[in-house]
């Protein structure tokens, strides 16, 4: 294997946004640090090694982080990848380490933003059942998840709700007002 740690300015600028990027779950954007580490390696094969005729290694570059594990059996190449991203200095340099340094330094910007956002989120949360608990008794909350259920699988819909009110007493009382309030007006005038 031969390895060269310098970069082009765009692969470079690419490169760091890919790293980042892999330590967050496409979906979920969850943290997963695991993955980011592994795809580092992978990025670093592909971006800094070229292959020899003598390497065991013969599949480059490498798109499927499944077949990463004969890198990391390879002492040559974990040598070689560990001084790219321990040896890299804080001054910006279009290095493998310190695209991987700047990469880092996004996935920690991103790791306290979420963070933060969580727990507003949680904070937000815990507020409003709070208020839900001391609002509505157990029964009531139960009535109301009931209803929810019935309303999402499509059995009580706009027309189910205005229908039912009409056949209530409620209605009907309401009605009554109504039309008792009505004919006083009428006398009025």
């Amino acid at each position: 294997m031969k390895f060269n740690n310098k970069l082009e300015l765009v692969e470079y600028l690419e490169l760091v946004s890919k790293i980042a990027e892999q330590f967050f779950d496409e979906e979920t954007n969850e943290y997963t640090p695991q993955v980011g580490e592994i795809y580092a390696v992978c990025e670093y094969f592909n971006h800094c090694v070229e292959l020899e005729d003598s390497d065991e290694i013969k599949t480059h570059p490498i798109n499927d982080i499944t077949e990463i594990q004969q890198l990391l059996d390879n002492e040559e190449f974990v040598e070689n990848y560990t001084k790219a991203i321990w040896s890299s200095n804080s001054i910006v340099s279009l290095q493998f380490g310190s695209a991987y340094d700047v990469a880092k330094d996004i996935v920690e910007y991103k790791k306290n933003d979420a963070n933060s956002f969580a727990t507003a989120i949680v904070v937000g949360l815990d507020a409003v059942l709070r208020s839900f608990k001391e609002s509505f008794t157990e029964e009531e909350v139960t009535k109301i998840a009931e209803i929810a259920k019935e309303i999402s699988s499509g059995k009580i819909s706009n027309e189910a709700i205005v229908k039912a009110y009409e056949n209530s007493d409620r209605f009907k009382e309401n009605t009554e007002e109504l039309k008792s309030d009505e004919n006083k007006l009428t006398r009025v005038k």
